[in-house]
């Protein structure tokens, strides 16, 4: 992943971790929407524990964000997009091939 911009956030205990301001998506980056994500695992015919264990992830974490109820990070819903483009899908943006909004498919072969 590519980011332009990178600051830190400090909390009141001390810890601190990143915080992503402005990105550096492309095309081919662009993060997955729950939408998206169910018509992947119907694809492949997937439940979502099986989404869960080739994506390394919990369950809990795929039903929350196909339900719309939880957000995940950014780190997360990469490696959910990954599991599915390792298996096949080809996840497309918004007007990208043909009119209308983003698409999911699956690979040739």
């Amino acid at each position: 992943m590519r980011f332009s911009r990178l600051v830190w956030n400090y909390s009141m205990m001390g810890s601190h971790r990143p915080a992503v301001l402005a990105s550096g998506f492309g095309k081919n980056d662009e993060l997955i929407s729950p939408a998206q994500c169910r018509a992947g695992r119907a694809l492949l015919q997937w439940s979502q524990q099986q989404l869960a264990d080739a994506a390394h992830i919990g369950v809990v974490t795929v039903r929350q964000f196909e339900s719309g109820a939880a957000e995940p990070r950014h780190a997360t819903l990469d490696v959910i997009k990954r599991a599915f483009e390792a298996a096949g899908v080809i996840f497309e943006a918004r007007g990208e091939l043909v009119p209308g909004g983003p698409g999911v498919r699956l690979a040739e072969g």
